[in-house]
C-alpha cells in the first residue's frame, strides 16, 4: 500500500473549497516599465518596419538586402533598441527576458526579416559580453549605446 506523506498544496482535496491561498496564480499583467517597452517598440515598428518589405523585397542578394535596411538599423540604434540588448553596466538598458520578448514580438509582428536581422546583433555581441575584457567591452559597445547611430559601418571592427 502506498502511503501519502503530504498532500499536494495546490490540489483540491475531497470536500475542500478552493481559496486564494490554495491557488497561486501567475500574474500576466505587465509592469509600467514593460508597458513602456512594448509601446516604444510598437511605435518604432509601426513607423519604421511596416513598410520595410518594400525596400528589400526585389533585391537579389543578401548583401543588397542588408545594405537596403541599413537606414532602418541606424534608426533602431538611435531609438535605443539595440541598447536594450546591452547590460546596464555598459551603458545599455539591460532588458530582462520579458522585456526582450515584448520588444521582439512588436518588431517581429511588423517585419520578421528586419526584426531578426536587428535582434541578431545580440547574438553577435554575446561573445564580447561573455569573454571580452572590460576595456574591450566598453570600446566595442559604445557605438551601440551612445545613441548616435553610424554603427553599421563599425561592425567590421569586431
Amino acid at each position: 500500500m502506498i502511503k501519502i506523506l503530504h498532500k499536494h498544496p495546490y490540489r483540491i482535496q475531497p470536500n475542500q473549497q478552493p481559496t486564494k491561498q490554495l491557488f497561486k496564480m501567475i500574474d500576466f499583467e505587465l509592469s509600467d516599465t514593460q508597458t513602456r517597452v512594448r509601446e516604444h517598440a510598437h511605435s518604432f515598428a509601426t513607423k519604421h518596419l511596416e513598410t520595410a518589405h518594400t525596400v528589400y523585397t526585389n533585391l537579389l542578394t543578401p548583401q543588397a538586402r542588408f545594405s537596403a535596411i541599413r537606414p532602418l538599423y541606424e534608426d533602431l540604434i538611435k531609438a535605443g533598441l539595440i541598447q536594450a540588448q546591452v547590460p546596464a553596466e555598459y551603458n545599455g538598458l539591460g532588458y530582462g527576458l520579458v522585456d526582450m520578448a515584448l520588444l521582439t514580438e512588436e518588431l517581429y509582428s511588423a517585419d520578421a526579416n528586419v526584426a531578426l536581422t536587428i535582434l541578431a546583433t545580440g547574438l553577435g555581441l554575446s561573445p564580447l559580453l561573455i569573454g571580452g575584457t572590460d576595456a574591450q567591452t566598453k570600446r566595442y559597445l559604445s557605438p551601440f549605446t551612445d545613441g548616435k547611430g553610424g554603427t553599421v559601418g563599425k561592425l567590421g571592427t569586431f
